[in-house]
């Protein structure tokens, strides 16, 4: 009993010293399982081609191609003009950018610059350079370049008649200085005055695809831009609301205009801006910018007249103050708010109020011409029910049946994911006869905000 008690600790020492041998002698280490191997990225990624056109005529430089490798893969790029490397967190671009948009014109040098899932950033490549000229009418900035110069591109500014007094050297204003001033006190047109700068070559206007100004008036929320000549005429003056630009503060827009939206301007040799009251305009300039493609139904290809337009890419035809006289929410204590939406731009959203004697919202467009809706057939317009509404209700006071409460289901087509639907109501058919009707009113009952946009007539 004694020898096995004795034999089996030894033969238990000899197996543990063998296993040691192994482990030390062979180079090994009693610790290495629980190592992990230090993969830490440490390559930076590479500008492998970086182009760049010679000359842009727009801000927005168009045509750039950028190729970044790595030994992982890139994860974002950044353009500059800077030559100093940028911060990791500020090369953000998840695709590689075909366009850099500068924000003054002149000569530029622009770098390329990519980065790794590590945080590396590429090291500085040759700066391409590239000159952004625009065709630049007026400015604010004394120095900036005037391209279309007063006396050679075009040989008059005038005011089509309108009793408006022009002042071009404006100092007053808080936010830039000088502007462009239209008095319209002395106005022979009701109020309203025009600057219209003509006598350009047959051509030219058409050789661009945008045109861009700051405006600021006293009174008005729009302001009319008119291309005699145009081609179709009905596109030649589109009102265009401040709501479908972008705001800069004390009071001033800015505005990017299609010129697609008024068709071919191929004869078009002058051009105005028109508005009611007083009202200032500068940084007014022509260019070739890529704009985003319209939406779905945006451009008025003819046959619809439209009341409202969420962007501003629709010719509005029932004009506040001319066809129509009015925006009224008939007593039923409606707040009607002038908001941007992120899908549809520029619409009306309709808080419900207690007018009625029950929760209910309505937006109305009232002093129509008696008979003007006996003209259309249809009614069409964008529709955010809130996610509650199941159906609108479209009143016409006077037809032969005045109220129509129209479902989503039957009449209206969802919109993608968004939360809108496009209404196409056959109101010739649902309402009757419409001949001493001088305004509707889209409505509904509840206690949910409804918006609207994109109101046409066809």
């Amino acid at each position: 009993m004694k020898r096995n008690q004795v034999k089996f600790p030894l033969l238990l020492l000899l197996a543990l010293f063998l296993s040691a041998f192994s482990l030390f002698g062979c180079g090994g280490s009693s610790d290495s399982p629980s190592v992990t191997p230090d993969t830490t990225d440490t390559t930076k990624p590479s500008v492998s081609a970086f182009t760049v056109p010679a000359t842009s005529t727009s801000f927005t430089i168009s045509g750039i191609n950028l190729v970044a490798t790595d030994n992982v893969g890139v994860t974002g790029y950044l353009i500059t003009e800077s030559a100093t490397p940028p911060a990791a967190a500020s090369v953000n671009l998840t695709t590689s950018p075909t366009t850099y948009t500068a924000a003054t014109e002149g000569a530029k040098t622009l770098y390329a610059w990519a980065r790794d899932a590590a945080g590396n950033v590429s090291a500085l490549s040759a700066g391409k350079p590239c000159t952004v000229d625009v065709a630049y009418l007026y400015a604010t900035n004394s120095a900036t370049l005037i391209d279309l110069v007063y006396g050679t591109n075009y040989t008059g500014i005038d005011t089509w008649g309108s009793g408006a007094v022009l002042n071009n050297a404006y100092a007053l204003d808080a936010t830039y200085n000088p502007v462009f001033s239209v008095n319209n006190a002395a106005s022979t047109w009701g109020g309203s005055g025009a600057v219209a700068f003509n006598g350009f070559t047959a051509g030219t206007l058409n050789s661009y695809t945008a045109l861009h100004f700051k405006f600021k008036a006293d009174t008005d929320t729009a302001v009319n831009v008119k291309f005699p000549g145009a081609s179709p005429t009905t596109k030649e003056e589109i009102i265009y609301n401040v709501s479908s630009a972008i705001s800069l503060g004390n009071g001033w827009y800015e505005f990017t205009i299609r010129l697609a939206n008024h068709g071919s301007l191929s004869a078009s040799t002058e051009f105005a801006l028109i508005a009611t009251g007083n009202f200032y305009v500068t940084d007014i300039y022509f260019d070739n910018a890529t704009l985003a493609v319209p939406k779905a139904g945006d451009i008025d290809g003819g046959g619809s007249f439209y009341l409202k337009s969420g962007d501003g890419n629709n010719q509005i035809d029932l004009r506040y103050g001319t066809e129509y006289q009015g925006i009224s929410v008939w007593s039923s204590g409606t707040v009607i708010a002038d908001i941007t939406d992120a899908t549809y731009g520029a619409v009306w959203s309709m808080t419900p109020g207690s007018g009625w004697g029950r929760s209910a919202a309505a937006i109305a467009f009232t002093g129509f011409t008696a008979g003007s809706f006996s003209n259309y057939t249809t009614l069409k317009f964008k529709f955010n029910p809130g996610g509650v509404y199941t159906a609108i209700s479209v009143k016409f006071p006077g037809a032969t049946t005045e109220e129509v409460a129209y479902s989503l289901a039957t009449y209206g087509s969802a919109i993608g994911t968004t939360g809108w639907y496009e209404m196409t109501l056959p109101i010739a058919t649902k309402h009757g006869s419409m001949s001493t009707t001088t305004e509707f009113a889209i409505l509904t009952d509840g206690t949910t905000d409804f918006k609207v946009t994109d109101i046409s007539f066809r």
